[in-house]
């Protein structure tokens, strides 16, 4: 169930970050420099200041992280991301820092930047108010200390870049486990939202059965993802090809064996730890555990779209 929900928010946000991107640049962008810039981001929003969800202007002196750490952070060559870090500071969205690499307070100024920003944070918040509908413990409420919208953007991050560590490894790339993902969620969406479904289907033990799921179009996948289509295609037959993925109807679904996979469900288990934990460092910062609608700032966002 926590994985179902955490995997819309992660897709809802892997797609914002590369909208804001090719809208901003007005030029079709590689989803991995959308995952490169989250992690630059990502040390960014820890070491800046935000008010009510947007980037300050203000001069910080921050050291930045390094081309090599994200490299090894994302297991990516160093090369690849050399590449692609380059040229986000050729576009003037990163710049060079002390040690390394950050986003630019002029762009994060910038008014699509600012919504980015808030709409990471309102997918955390709805990710959260989903939680507690669904009856799972949530930490301790500190409702006498002030809301630091900073730590929601940044535990919203932090979620996103998550299965990049956890369950890469049983993937032939990133864009593969990104597709296969977009799969599994399109296709279980009936169960996501419905109470009854969600609890009988709730742990990694209970595999919802193919006919419960509704198979999703790979051109639906490519519009949602924002991917070409030949792209989403190719990764597609190479997840047929190794079992994770079967066509169904006019589209595909995730074969139950990969479902009920030790990749699947050791992911599962470590994403739903890592969950808990990230909910932890929430409460000091404020956040409203007794009634997670207060912390939004613009309101619940949609759902990704798979039409």
């Amino acid at each position: 169930m926590i994985g179902r929900l955490i995997s819309e928010m992660q897709l809802g946000c892997g797609r914002d970050v590369v909208c804001v991107l090719e809208e901003h640049l007005q030029r079709r962008i590689a989803f991995d420099r959308a995952i490169f810039l989250l992690m630059i981001l990502r040390e960014s929003c820890g070491l800046r200041a935000f008010s009510n969800g947007l980037a300050s202007t203000a001069q910080a002196h921050v050291d930045g992280i390094s081309i090599n750490a994200v490299a090894m952070s994302l297991a990516r060559p160093f090369e690849t991301v050399r590449r692609h870090v380059h040229a986000l500071i050729r576009d003037e969205i990163c710049q060079r820092a002390r040690h390394g690499v950050i986003v630019r307070n002029e762009t994060l100024a910038l008014p699509a930047f600012a919504a980015l920003l808030r709409s990471l944070h309102d997918r955390m918040v709805s990710v959260i108010e989903d939680l507690a509908r669904a009856d799972i413990p949530l930490p301790p409420c500190h409702g006498d200390r002030f809301y630091d919208p900073n730590a929601t953007i940044a535990a919203a991050i932090d979620l996103v870049l998550a299965p990049f560590d956890y369950i890469r490894d049983g993937y032939a790339n990133w864009l593969e486990m990104v597709v296969v993902n977009a799969v599994a969620t399109a296709t279980a969406r009936k169960i996501t939202l419905d109470p009854v479904l969600s609890r009988r289907y709730g742990d990694a033990t209970t595999t919802p059965p193919e006919n419960v799921r509704e198979p999703v179009a790979i051109a639906a996948l490519a519009r949602a993802l924002r991917m070409s289509y030949s792209t989403v295609r190719r990764e597609v037959e190479t997840a047929i090809a190794s079992g994770k993925l079967m066509r169904a109807g006019q589209g595909v679904l995730v074969t139950s064996a990969h479902l009920s996979s030790d990749i699947m469900i050791v992911g599962g288990e470590r994403a739903a730890a890592h969950v808990a934990q990230v909910l932890r460092r929430l409460g000091p910062g404020g956040f409203r555990f007794d009634d997670p609608t207060h912390c939004y700032l613009d309101g619940k966002p949609p759902l990704l779209a798979f039409e």
